[in-house]
């Protein structure tokens, strides 16, 4: 009986090692849970809700979460904090897009994008300053609705004459300030100081430029001395000030600011042609010429100016001892040359000339043009006479010296 039992232990083992019976383990292992992705990156820009007027500042804020850098592109750059704020302001009109791109643990990234429009402040602005003598200067500055969103605006100086103001020029209703609106660029109208001086023995108190002349005691050369302790205004002074508001304060084009004016703001004109000719583009100005005082003055760089005159201008026709009206004619070129030889010194241009008659509207024009240069230069000298116009500013001079100026820029 022993082999037998023996024989039932054997076949029992076998059974089990080969799986069988009712005993054996059929349990499922238990896998291995997934990671738990990480949780997505998300970034929120914000700026300004309505757009913002050139040089006003302005804030770009921003949040992130689940993130561990952030970069920004477009109109700002480098590295950011995973949240922060950044001031900004812009001399430029124009639309500036900020993008700040942040990326996570898990090499995700988000981003978001802001876009702000800069406008030029558009109106009419009674600016002041005050000029190194403590004197408190008022000028007006018009920017057209038209030059709202426009970057690198033109400039033209109006400059008014003996006894007016900037007020007087900038409210004639056919004047500079509609045409500043048809073109879009900025008019500025400045306004001289009141000074006691002496015309032809006479004393007056007139608002003047000192445009060469004035404080000059030499009257044989058009010197209108000056009053008992009366002092010269700072009149450079106060247009170099008043281009370093524009350029601060509005999306100005430094390559083209321009100047016109009339009788003593023609002066005026033609003195900042021969002493600021690296600010001022050109100059296109009406009945009056370059003081005889700035004889030791050149140009730093020559420019194109042109010169209208009127036929019916009492104040031209005295100085050239002729009658109203002026003839239009080439022989009149033995009267003038006196007077436009000084701004041919100082913008380097030879006395040779070319004579053309045309002209503006109705009325018939002679022109001088002095264009060879005795430095190799490209400037030029347009001396124009016009039937009819007297001394006065008329709205008629406005497109053809409006079409002189914006043919010129700075290099």
């Amino acid at each position: 009986m022993k082999i037998k039992h023996t024989l039932i232990i054997f076949i029992s083992i076998l059974i089990s090692a080969c799986g069988g019976g009712s005993s054996s383990d059929n349990t499922t292992p238990t896998p291995t849970p997934a990671p738990t992705p990480a949780p997505q990156p998300t970034v929120n820009l914000n700026g300004p809700n309505s757009s913002v007027y050139t040089s006003v500042e302005y804030e770009i804020s921003w949040t992130s979460s689940n993130t561990t850098s952030c970069n920004a592109e477009g109109s700002w750059s480098g590295e950011k904090s995973l949240s922060g704020q950044e001031t900004f302001s812009n001399a430029q009109a124009g639309i500036y897009t900020y993008t700040l791109e942040c990326t996570g643990n898990g090499g995700s990234s988000a981003s978001d994008t802001v876009d702000v429009t800069v406008e030029n402040n558009t109106g009419t602005y009674y600016r002041t300053l005050t000029t190194t003598d403590g004197e408190v200067r008022e000028f007006i500055v018009y920017v057209p609705e038209s030059a709202s969103v426009l970057q690198n605006v033109p400039v033209v100086f109006v400059i008014h004459g003996t006894g007016s103001n900037g007020q007087e020029f900038y409210d004639h209703p056919e004047k500079w300030t509609p045409k500043a609106d048809a073109e879009g660029f900025i008019a500025v109208y400045p306004t001289a100081l009141v000074h006691c001086h002496f015309v032809d023995g006479q004393e007056m108190s007139k608002t003047k430029w000192a445009s060469g002349n004035l404080g000059e005691s030499d009257t044989q050369l058009g010197g209108l001395p000056l009053c008992t302790n009366e002092r010269l205004a700072k009149d450079m002074e106060f247009f170099d000030e008043m281009v370093d508001i524009l350029r601060t304060d509005y999306s100005i084009n430094d390559r083209r600011i321009y100047v016109t004016g009339n009788s003593n703001g023609a002066g005026m004109g033609l003195r900042l042609a021969a002493e600021r000719s690296d600010i001022f583009a050109a100059v296109a100005v009406n009945a009056g010429s370059q003081s005889s005082f700035l004889d030791n003055v050149t140009a730093t760089r020559p420019m194109s100016i042109m010169v209208t005159v009127g036929t019916n201008d009492n104040q031209f026709a005295q100085a050239i001892n002729a009658s109203v009206p002026i003839p239009i004619e080439e022989s009149l070129i033995n009267s003038i040359e006196n007077i436009i030889q000084p701004a041919l010194d100082v913008h380097a241009l030879d006395t040779l000339y070319e004579y053309s008659e045309s002209s503006i509207g109705d009325a018939m024009t002679g022109e001088f043009l002095f264009s060879i240069s005795t430095m190799g230069n490209n400037n030029s000298l347009r001396f124009v006479i016009i039937e009819g116009f007297p001394h006065s500013y008329s709205r008629k001079l406005v497109a053809p010296h409006w079409d002189f100026l914006k043919e010129q820029s700075l290099p």
